[in-house]
């Protein structure tokens, strides 16, 4: 028994090193065989460390599976996601399932002072927030700075991590709405003196106690929805029920599907390059049959002769797999420059040791998936015939298992172009839908008027007819006007009337 290890690795070097030299031997059939498992080991790597980094890695806030989002059900628009009144809120604050409840909103901010104005994004949030979030400033309160944000000085109190992200991807009406972190973040209170249970525009998270379940949440929400509507059923304005959804669920079901078919897409490419491979081992055996019986008369057992072929289809699966995670590595670089699909900077890809050991395992799969049919059928030779026929005579076995792994491998490609075909067919539809303008030279601006300064309805035509009139004195613009809101429907009329906008970039539109 103490000798049993030693000899069980002498033969796996024994084996090792034959199937080395062999390799070294055929360099076509080695380049050939690496390159394909590369490919598809390397595309698998890439899409898994954007899976990775999106759907399995959790939340970068202390324990993230206890965050959860508020949302009230409003049936006759046939809504499951509404966001919060500020009564809601007040409401949902006495459940016992949380311990924790915070108000979230977007802030409309220009910092202005010394310099040119800037637009950070800003946000309104619960004091709670952060304690919520087990975030605390990476520096204390600082003395006497203050910001001028629309116009009113703030004072700064902390300066968060840079490592801090909020808030996280929210998901509503079907596309995402946070896409980055905050810049700067400022007190959000609710006015108990002016509650309105008609205004749905605060966004909520909630974390729960240990050891409650988003059930037990659901069921106290919906008493607390239960008594409104019994106290007064017009209050509700149509409201029916509230609900829970954790975080992390709400800020990535956008993009799920997405990521889920790409990893279905590059598995069926790593099974059509397994497929390949295993014919081109298939191929090698039939020039080894002779050398096969000769082993095999000299002694070599069918399971010896079997690890001895898998061993060389390891080898084969563990140079593609390093070149694989080279390879990943390379095309994740790629990725994050040409940032085909826009991720938040939470969930940017990187090669960590989850990627690193599903690499691993996919390579041992791979090696096992492509290796072991060759491997029987090269291991169950008949001594006699294989002696008798010719060096690249092949059995009507090895004939039809490889007739089955190219019928296998056509429909596995077909199944991908296919796929394919229907992808792009559906970019260019999109891509070619009319949407009612000419968008060549047409740029849009935002303005907001902080209502210290302009506090009047009748200072805003003033305004906006003096930048109107800016506008249309700068070098190359040839026409300049101004919409109530950006809208297709807007933009097609202005077009179709020979009213072109041509406006310095970004985002929205003029709006008052």
């Amino acid at each position: 028994m103490t000798t049993e290890g030693p000899r069980v690795l002498h033969i796996l070097l024994q084996d090792l090193r034959f199937a080395a030299r062999g390799f070294v031997r055929q360099p076509g059939f080695t380049l050939a065989a690496v390159l394909t498992i590369a490919l598809g080991i390397g595309a698998n790597t890439t899409i898994f460390s954007i899976v990775s980094g999106v759907l399995l890695r959790p939340l970068p806030y202390a324990d993230p599976e206890q965050l959860v989002m508020l949302w009230e059900v409003f049936p006759p628009a046939g809504m499951d996601t509404v966001p919060l009144s500020d009564a809601d809120i007040l409401d949902y604050r006495e459940a016992q399932a949380f311990s924790h409840v915070a108000a979230v909103r977007s802030a409309e901010i220009a910092l202005t002072g010394s310099g040119e104005p800037v637009r950070p994004r800003g946000m309104a949030v619960s004091p709670s927030l952060f304690p919520m979030l087990g975030a605390d400033a990476a520096i204390g309160r600082v003395f006497g700075q203050t910001l001028s944000l629309n116009d009113r000085p703030y004072e700064v109190v902390g300066i968060m991590p840079a490592t801090f992200e909020f808030p996280p991807p929210i998901t509503f009406g079907g596309r995402m709405l946070a896409q980055r972190s905050a810049d700067l973040w400022i007190p959000f209170a609710i006015d108990r003196s002016a509650l309105d249970r008609g205004s749905h525009s605060h966004f909520v998270l909630a974390r729960l106690k240990p050891g409650v379940t988003p059930q037990r949440a659901n069921a106290e929400l919906e008493a607390v929805v239960a008594r409104i509507n019994e106290r007064d059923p017009m209050e509700h304005q149509g409201i029916t029920s509230a609900h829970v959804l954790p975080v992390h669920q709400q800020s990535v079901q956008a993009i799920r599907p997405t990521l889920l078919v790409l990893m279905a897409a590059v598995g069926f490419v790593l099974l059509v390059a397994c497929v390949n491979v295993a014919n081109l081992l298939l191929a090698r055996a039939i020039g080894r049959r002779r050398e096969v019986a000769i082993r095999a008369a000299l002694g070599a057992g069918r399971g010896r002769l079997l690890r001895h072929f898998l061993t060389e289809s390891l080898l084969l699966a563990l140079v593609a797999g390093w070149l694989g995670v080279m390879l990943g590595a390379w095309l994740l670089s790629v990725v994050a420059d040409l940032q085909p699909i826009d991720l938040p900077p939470m969930y940017q890809a990187r090669l960590d040791g989850s990627v690193l050991a599903f690499t691993s395992v996919l390579t041992l799969a791979t090696a096992l998936l492509f290796g072991l049919l060759p491997a029987l059928q090269s291991s169950r030779a008949d001594l006699q015939a294989a002696l008798q026929e010719g060096r690249t005579s092949a059995g009507s076995s090895q004939v039809r298992t490889r007739s089955l792994l190219i019928v296998g491998e056509m429909a596995l490609a077909l199944v991908l172009l296919v796929a394919a075909g229907l992808t792009i067919r559906s970019l260019t539809a999109l891509l070619s839908v009319d949407p009612g303008f000419d968008p060549e030279g047409v740029l849009t601006l935002s303005v907001d008027l902080p209502s210290q300064r302009y506090g009047e309805p009748a200072e805003w035509p003033i305004f906006y007819d003096r930048v109107i009139e800016g506008l249309r004195s700068l070098p190359g613009v040839e026409r300049a006007v101004l919409v109530p809101r950006l809208c297709f429907e807007t933009i097609g009329t202005l077009s179709k009337s020979n009213v072109a906008s041509v406006l310095p970039a970004g985002k929205g539109a003029i709006r008052y």
